[in-house]
């Protein structure tokens, strides 16, 4: 059995290409790391799709450990990314962007993957955003963060 520290991210994913729908279509979700790596906001304004879900990891944090064993919490963030076309004041992008926050929490707050339930993940829980909202020329990100708990195990003792 392969374990990745990361193995959660192709699982986000699928559960918010799944739950997240614009008039009854998924909504394109991809992961951060597949994103070019972007210089400027004039760079990435011409990379983003909107709308769309943009996953990434944020870190993590030590909860407990021991010799062998610890107790993780992962942060992993989802930047809801809309269009900014219908006013100067970007109130449109916050209206087009609120029922896609209530979507993305209703997909994963509390959720946790059944397929990985032997690596003791704890369900995920919705925490302070990894950053503010950006509003830039043409489009908007609006971060929510999640965390959850995992074990990680070392090598046997001996």
């Amino acid at each position: 059995m392969i374990v990745d520290f990361l193995g959660l991210e192709p699982l986000l994913i699928d559960r918010l290409a799944s739950y997240v729908m614009l008039y009854g279509k998924p909504v394109d979700v991809v992961p951060y790391k597949n994103l070019p790596k972007l210089q400027s906001g004039s760079d990435r304004e011409s990379v983003l799709r909107a709308p769309s879900l943009i996953v990434s990891y944020d870190g993590y944090k030590v909860l407990e450990a021991s010799r062998n064993k610890a107790r993780v919490q992962q942060y992993w963030s989802v930047a809801i990314c809309v269009a900014n076309v219908r006013d100067r004041a970007r109130t449109g992008a916050r209206e087009d962007a609120g029922p896609f926050i209530d979507q993305v929490i209703g997909a994963l707050l509390g959720w946790y993957p059944q397929a990985l339930a032997d690596r003791q993940y704890k369900p995920l829980e919705l925490t302070d955003p990894a950053y503010q909202p950006e509003y830039g020329e043409r489009f908007s990100l609006f971060p929510l963060t999640f965390t959850t708990d995992r074990v990680v195990n070392g090598a046997p003792l001996q």
